[in-house]
């Protein structure tokens, strides 16, 4: 019975500390998370389930990486605001796909799409 207590107790501080944590990071939909944001969430997930899954991790040391790694992102997204050359390394740059109507293949192909 205590394993189930202490997996509900730690399931609700790690959707919680998720919840919080994404609206720190400010996205409004999934649309606007770039492939940095995407791995980000992926690691923070991986956190929690490291933490359901192996009895030694403690759900204190749970939130401690969920608001760590937290910190960081907000960090990051604070650095590419403010100096716009550290764009390139952390988020992902449009490509324009058709132009006044035509495909570019060029660009298609830089960005592995086929024509379908």
């Amino acid at each position: 019975m205590h394993a189930y207590i202490s997996l509900t107790v730690e399931l609700i501080i790690g959707l919680f500390g998720l919840l919080i944590l994404t609206r720190l990071m400010g996205r409004a939909s999934i649309s606007e998370a770039t492939p940095f944001d995407f791995v980000s969430v992926l690691i923070v997930g991986d956190f929690v389930g490291e933490a359901i899954y192996n009895k030694e991790v403690k759900v204190f040391f749970i939130l401690y990486a969920i608001f760590l790694w937290g910190l960081l992102i907000i960090l990051i997204d604070f650095i590419t605001l403010k100096f716009s050359k550290t764009r390139n390394i952390f988020e992902s740059t449009p490509s324009l796909i058709i132009d006044n109507g035509v495909l570019d293949k060029k660009e298609m192909k830089r960005n592995k799409l086929d024509i379908n």
